[in-house]
């Protein structure tokens, strides 16, 4: 694509920056396309200062150190439960019949 055809109109631009979807630019394959009216968004964004990737060692402390300071913090984690007491299971086998993970043991968590 010729990158003098991929900038769109302010109006093309505040339409997205406002959720709505639609062509842009100047389409190649059906130049008669106009953006379709998308209806108003369902959800309420909810605004945060800042947002923590990650909830490793270096995650968790960053986040709870900014919780400190009365900031609004959102921690993604993308790996599941872990600790016995939230679900998890990964255990070696002296540990089956119990409610601990590897994790709930000091040391055995790079095991």
């Amino acid at each position: 694509m010729n990158f003098a055809e991929a900038h769109v109109s302010g109006a093309q631009y505040t339409l997205w920056a406002n959720g709505g979807t639609g062509g842009g630019g100047t389409p190649t394959a059906s130049p008669t396309t106009t953006p379709t009216p998308t209806a108003t968004p369902t959800a309420i964004a909810t605004p945060y200062n800042y947002i923590v990737v990650g909830a490793g060692t270096a995650g968790l402390i960053a986040a709870d150190r900014l919780s400190e300071t009365g900031k609004k913090i959102l921690l993604l984690e993308r790996g599941g439960p872990s600790l016995g007491a939230t679900g998890g299971f990964y255990q070696p086998a002296w540990l089956k019949g119990t409610n601990f993970t590897k994790f709930d043991v000091p040391a055995l968590f790079s095991a």
